[in-house]
């Protein structure tokens, strides 16, 4: 999945720079690239319905795998803080332009929009996992355990991005009066 996650923010970049005019000619970076689409994904995929099958089939335990909900809440978790991060630095590298302050990392806007749509499409496809396997089964003891720790991860990087927001745009505040550009 992370290989596959990986070419898909790349290729995504290269195409989006492509339509911007701004690309050079590097055939090389699309090749590459789908090399590792196809790798990744393949085995990905092979792991995913085998992992589904066993989850859909009449084998009880399955339903109650911790793993299973391990696995999702990771992916779920991984993406939704690596869509807000980023988000969060496109936005912070947007509002420092806008106040024409020259302190704070810059940011590559299409490259931002590649990791955002690539986290959104891996967030929102196993949430809808998540959903679906809570719908179809009780949830046991241990998958209990993994979706408090869930929840409070999730919680926590909701407050990190909110108190991190609330510094940088103060900071940029800050330094636009300081610079006089406010």
């Amino acid at each position: 999945l992370l290989m596959v996650s990986i070419a898909v923010v790349n290729l995504l970049n290269w195409i989006l720079v492509q339509l911007g005019g701004g690309g050079t000619d590097s055939s090389a970076v699309p090749i590459l690239e789908l090399a590792r689409l196809m790798v990744g994904g393949a085995t990905w995929l092979v792991f995913w319905l085998w992992a589904e099958r066993l989850f859909r089939g009449p084998v009880e335990e399955e339903l109650e795998s911790a793993l299973r909900k391990f696995y999702l809440f990771t992916v779920v978790c991984t993406a939704a803080l690596t869509a807000l991060t980023t988000a969060w630095l496109l936005l912070s590298s947007l509002l420092r332009e806008l106040l024409e302050v020259q302190d704070g990392p810059g940011g590559d806007l299409l490259r931002a929009i590649s990791i955002i749509v690539t986290m959104a499409v891996l967030w929102g496809y196993h949430g809808l996992v998540l959903r679906q396997d809570t719908r179809r089964a009780a949830e046991s003891e241990r998958q209990a355990g993994v979706r408090r720790l869930y929840s409070y991860l999730i919680a926590g990087i909701g407050l990190a991005v909110v108190l991190t927001g609330l510094g940088g745009t103060l900071s940029a505040l800050i330094l636009s009066l300081e610079q006089g550009t406010f």
